[in-house]
């Protein structure tokens, strides 16, 4: 289905709008000793239903998700870590090869993973990444998400389908600072939606209940920005896309 450019511009328009308010929001919670604490966080994360029943996580490679992505490796799940920007591929912890004195180190990233890199992007993951971490500034509670605007979350998902490494009824969890749940937000054709919200209060399950289904979308990508990007650079190359 094609995009109506108008309604895809009216929808950025108010993203834009909705990110400069929620700057403001945030910064006056932050101010007031409001804001979200990483580490309750990481508490509501792993109390979710959606945390319990994965196998698979991907987490950002951000200091915030630490204590998430420790958590994970003491639960005995799988975890992969993209790199920043995923310009140089992804890690892979598997706790069941690891010694439980390096869980601290490798969930800080200072201890590296399995390297997924070129080499590894036609072969499937076992078991596929079930469950999507990311982080937004406010979350409705159809699931829509309004992010930073830089889009990783929406593009991670699209390269991780591409590859075959999404599970077929994954979810994606998103944290979020501001505390209340709105009833809709903005949202572009290219969004995904979230099955989960974190707020500094609390988990809510939200209505969305189709797994991430996008497909990258390349005309919004430059030159550049896919040839800078390993992931990207493999996939378009393996479509035998014209990229320049």
């Amino acid at each position: 289905m094609m995009e109506d450019p108008n309604v895809t511009q009216n929808a950025r328009q108010l993203k834009e709008v909705w990110r400069h308010r929620l700057d403001v929001e945030l910064a006056e919670a932050e101010s007031e000793g409001g804001n979200l604490h990483w580490g309750r966080a990481a508490a509501w994360v792993r109390k979710s239903t959606l945390y319990q029943g994965a196998r698979h996580l991907l987490a950002p490679p951000s200091s915030h998700f630490f204590q998430v992505r420790l958590d994970a490796l003491m639960d005995r799940k799988q975890l992969t870590v993209p790199s920043p920007g995923m310009q140089k591929g992804f890690q892979h912890f598997d706790p069941n090869r690891m010694a439980q004195r390096d869980f601290i180190a490798a969930a800080r990233l200072q201890k590296s993973g399995e390297r997924l890199t070129r080499a590894s992007y036609g072969s499937p993951l076992r078991p596929p990444i079930d469950l999507v971490l990311g982080e937004a500034l406010c979350g409705a509670e159809d699931g829509g998400l309004v992010g930073d605007g830089r889009g990783h979350l929406d593009l991670s998902c699209a390269i991780l389908r591409a590859l075959g490494w999404l599970d077929g009824r994954a979810r994606i969890l998103a944290v979020v600072g501001k505390r209340s749940v709105v009833p809709v937000c903005p949202q572009e054709d290219h969004d995904v939606k979230a099955h989960g919200i974190i707020t500094p209060d609390g988990f809510f399950r939200t209505a969305e209940d189709r797994a991430p289904g996008k497909e990258i979308q390349w005309e919004k990508l430059g030159v550049r920005q896919i040839r800078r990007n390993e992931v990207l650079f493999f996939i378009a190359s393996r479509d035998r896309r014209s990229f320049g």
